[in-house]
């Protein structure tokens, strides 16, 4: 099986797609409410494409190029990945989802990037592919972190109105 694009990636299976590099039909944006005003920072893309899908509008990649700035340097991952865990906390208690915080825990993070490092060595001929489970365990520790202190400081506990099809009044409000 040769190289997909994003595009044939999103038809077979819309779940895979991310939201980095997002661009959304204004309808859609003002059919779900807009962004949610209460997301202090990450996960804003996430929260807005996850009320689309839930209105019916359909994920679809693009054959378009994008260009995107990786993290230069281990603090920088770190602020990022803490960044990302304190807003998915406020995503977990909005969308009454199971917690995150399972697939993220450092050791799973490891065990479950160790399952990328072949492919990736096959892909690159460099045995630096077996540090990526390293990577994982550093940046997901960063994310847990963040994760916990959304939690102590209450983060999305009790100012936010559920709207997931999960929620025991579902009133979408």
């Amino acid at each position: 099986m040769g190289r997909r694009s994003l595009k044939q990636v999103a038809d077979s299976n819309p779940k895979r797609l991310g939201v980095g590099g997002c661009i959304y039909r204004l309808k859609a944006v003002k059919q779900v409410g807009g962004f949610d005003r209460h997301i202090k920072g990450a996960g804003e893309d996430a929260d807005i494409t996850s009320r689309m899908v839930m209105s019916g509008w359909k994920l679809t990649g693009s054959s378009a190029d994008l260009y995107h700035r990786f993290s230069e340097t281990w603090k920088a991952l770190w602020d990022k990945y803490f960044w990302y865990g304190y807003g998915d906390h406020y995503r977990a208690h909005k969308y009454r989802m199971r917690s995150p915080l399972l697939q993220r825990v450092p050791p799973v993070a490891f065990i479950g990037a160790l399952k990328y490092s072949f492919p990736v060595y096959k892909l690159v001929h460099s045995k630096k592919a077996f540090l990526l489970p390293l990577q994982y365990l550093f940046k997901y520790t960063g994310w847990c972190l963040g994760y916990v202190k959304s939690h102590i400081d209450g983060y999305g506990h009790a100012s936010i109105t559920c709207i997931s099809k999960r929620c025991p009044s579902n009133n979408n409000s």
